[in-house]
């Protein structure tokens, strides 16, 4: 009977590798994925993570936890939606991580962008483009259907379509702050 109640965990490490693929959509610029949902988050007994090198295992997330934080996530979103809405890129540039913010800026990346967009002859320059070309136009009146724990800081945080789920941002809480990271 003890032997019966690691088997979940060891399935999850099995199978959660085959599931953790992301394919990137031909059009528009938001990342999807197909997305497996959560397993069931535990209310009261969080249990012990299994842990070898980088694992984390989500089912360790309480159920409090993983409310507390949707409610803080989805907050979040409601403020990046005004952001995008009223393109302040000055208040948009505090939610970024500094990996974030040293990735957007690159020439290459840039570059790379750029070539992606549907409107030829604009070239991105530097982050202020990449906000006003990119991410404006792709992450407007986002929602909050799930998240995703990648480890106990880091989620993605999902948007449901018909037919298949968006990862609409990743986050992670810097000193009690969620901001915005690059998909690792």
């Amino acid at each position: 009977m003890n032997k019966l109640r690691f088997l979940p965990a060891l399935l999850l490490i099995i199978v959660f590798p085959l599931f953790s693929c992301k394919s990137t959509p031909d059009t528009g610029n938001q990342e999807q994925a197909e997305v497996t949902p959560p397993a069931e988050l535990k209310a009261e007994e969080p249990g012990v993570p299994i842990q070898s090198e980088g694992y984390f295992d989500p089912s360790t997330i309480s159920r409090e936890q993983y409310e507390t934080e949707k409610s803080e996530i989805e907050a979040l979103v409601e403020v990046l939606n005004a952001i995008t809405s009223s393109k302040d890129y000055n208040r948009w540039l505090g939610y970024l991580s500094d990996e974030y913010r040293e990735f957007y800026s690159n020439p290459d990346v840039l570059k790379a962008q750029t070539s992606r967009l549907p409107v030829k002859n604009l070239q991105l320059k530097n982050l202020k483009d990449y906000f006003n070309y990119v991410f404006v136009l792709s992450r407007q009146k986002c929602r909050v259907d799930d998240i995703t724990y990648i480890t106990p800081t880091r989620v993605k945080v999902i948007q449901k379509e018909p037919g298949k789920s968006l990862i609409i941002y990743n986050l992670e809480k810097f000193d009690g702050k969620w901001k915005l990271v690059l998909d690792n």
